[in-house]
């Protein structure tokens, strides 16, 4: 059995992620959707919303415009399964507000067990849009059997650690691409290239873990990234996948602007799925 190692590496992003002053908390009711949703809507930015114990199905999207955090009760604990429609809908649709902070953390989202919700993350599990001046982070959360978890616009100021990908199952045989990162295009290649800033989407501590016997054999990386999107990938346990770095012109869009992959242990492993 493969066990993700305890990693527990600062990351200088932090800085990005004070505590509020004079926030308030706001505790939902359960962890279904709309309790959650109903817990949000009595939140200002700045504002902790925290999502108990439980495991909920979730059949419709869950939209987010506020500066929050968001937080469960921890991994393994809260335990969101994805059932949204295929089309235009995700678990977490979340726009950013310019200026402010949001973070996601402490939970899980899940998708095919192999006999129920199929279509769990096909269209996608987490969707952000940045506003201008706005920071973001998702951390501590696991995924579990979902196509995509992340669709990533104007990748500033952002930071995914110390989550888990588990991929075993998966109901059909299209593409696996946990992590999609769209930049801004043409706008991001009119400003100037700064790099060893914050100015990108860090992905950094992650355990990311792809079935070497799964079914599925069609196109699966990690993380694929294009239109201007910059991205630092550093410190994560990469074990069966890949990332795609796109070049301009695919599918008419414009090349990845900043990718700095280092210090990342890769592996390719064959092991027996029931001993997950």
């Amino acid at each position: 059995m493969i066990k993700p190692a305890k990693l527990t590496r600062f990351v200088f992003l932090f800085f990005m992620f004070p505590a509020a002053v004079h926030a308030d908390v706001h505790t939902s009711s359960s962890c279904d959707r709309g309790a959650v949703a109903y817990a949000i809507s009595q939140a200002s930015d700045g504002d902790t919303v925290l999502i108990p114990a439980g495991t909920s199905v979730w059949t419709a999207q869950l939209t987010i415009t506020k500066g929050i955090v968001l937080k469960g009760a921890g991994i393994d604990q809260t335990i969101i399964i994805d059932d949204t429609p295929v089309s235009n809908s995700v678990p977490f649709s979340v726009a950013v507000p310019a200026g402010k902070i949001f973070r996601l953390c402490h939970l899980n989202l899940q998708g095919w067990d192999g006999v129920n919700y199929p279509n769990g993350g096909v269209y996608n599990a987490i969707a952000i849009t940045s506003g201008e001046g706005s920071t973001w982070r998702v951390d501590h959360c696991k995924f579990v059997n979902l196509c995509k978890v992340f669709a990533l616009s104007n990748t500033s100021n952002a930071l995914i650690d110390n989550c888990t990908w588990w991929e075993e199952k998966f109901a059909g045989t299209g593409n696996i691409q946990t992590c999609t990162l769209h930049g801004l295009g043409h706008t991001d290649y009119s400003k100037p290239l700064i790099l060893g800033t914050s100015n990108a989407a860090f992905f950094e501590d992650n355990y990311v873990c792809f079935s070497g016997t799964a079914a599925n054999s069609a196109n699966r990386p990690w993380i694929d990234n294009h239109g201007g999107s910059k991205l630092v990938i550093r410190h994560n346990n990469i074990i069966n996948t890949r990332i795609e770095i796109y070049r301009d012109g695919v599918n008419g869009s414009r090349a990845t602007l900043i990718d700095e992959v280092y210090d990342n242990l890769w592996s390719k492993v064959n092991y027996d799925s029931s001993s997950m």
